[in-house]
């Protein structure tokens, strides 16, 4: 204010302190001006940690302190800091759990949702005449998505817990919202009625780690699909598929070779050789090799 709005030929006027950085008989102002907006900097830094400090026991006490509820509950009419469930939408979201669990990919998912005509989260929300307005939305009709139905699969909310605390800014001078590690996350255990039980979130968990997508149009994945990485590159295998004399010959190449050439013809012929002798073995101790051979 001393220096940049002068040099920029900028006239700053305070109504309130009746300060005018053009009138001369205010010279004295621009002496006791800059004290003022150190108190009024203090007061900000203040009222900001005191915001701050009131959030942070409200999640530790466990009370939903968001601007809308997460797909599958709403706000209690009692208490705004309550989540209770919405029926329509969690019989949904239990649904997507159940399918993933029987093996169903994501994109899969969602395309059976979108031919349902199962309205997306956002859709949902509207419908609830929940006012709100958001840039995401692309399409006309909005539709389910991969990210929607991971985001639903990741979501530790369906456990009963509330954790929150997940991004924020750094301080009342700072706008910009960042992403917070996960230690610094605050989570609330047992805070509302529970839509997944732990042990069928974990299993989802764990199959979210393998790559479970679609081949082809059958709409199944493979017995190894997610399983089979390469040794060298950590890459996952490629599936392919060759015919030779009428026969189908199926076998596994490294992904970053089957991309880039990055390895040689033998590479890939010595992993699936190394590896004939596990997945033999493991299909005759399944006892039925012949019905298991056709997802590998």
């Amino acid at each position: 204010m001393e220096k940049i709005f002068p040099s920029l030929g900028i006239r700053y006027i305070a109504v309130n302190d009746c300060y005018d950085s053009l009138a001369p008989e205010n010279a004295s102002d621009a002496i006791t001006l800059p004290f003022k907006n150190l108190v009024n900097n203090i007061y900000c830094r203040d009222i900001s940690i005191k915001i701050r400090t009131n959030l942070e026991v409200k999640r530790r006490k466990g009370e939903y302190v968001g601007s809308f509820a997460p797909y599958g509950y709403r706000k209690s009419a009692e208490d705004k800091n309550r989540l209770v469930v919405d029926d329509d939408a969690a019989e949904i979201v239990t649904m997507i759990f159940g399918m993933f669990k029987d093996g169903f990919p994501i994109l899969r998912i969602a395309q059976r949702l979108n031919q349902s005509g199962v309205p997306t989260p956002m859709e949902h929300k509207r419908q609830q005449r929940v006012k709100f307005q958001t840039a995401f939305r692309r399409r006309d009709v909005p539709q389910w998505e991969y990210n929607t139905i991971a985001r639903i699969l990741k979501n530790e909310v369906y456990l009963g817990n509330l954790p929150q605390g997940k991004r924020g800014t750094p301080n009342h001078k700072v706008h910009d919202i960042r992403l917070k590690e996960e230690a610094d996350w605050i989570c609330a255990e047992s805070t509302h009625e529970a839509l997944i039980s732990p042990d069928d979130f974990m299993v989802v968990s764990e199959l979210l780690k393998r790559d479970m997508w679609t081949a082809d149009e059958s709409g199944h994945h493979y017995l190894f699909s997610g399983f089979l990485y390469c040794g060298d590159c950590k890459q996952g295998m490629v599936r392919k598929t060759v015919t030779r004399c009428r026969k189908k010959y199926i076998y596994y190449v490294c992904g970053k070779w089957y991309s880039i050439q990055f390895m040689t013809r033998l590479r890939p012929l010595c992993i699936w050789i190394k590896c004939l002798p596990l997945l033999s073995g493991f299909l005759w101790r399944t006892g039925k090799p012949s019905t298991m051979t056709h997802r590998l």
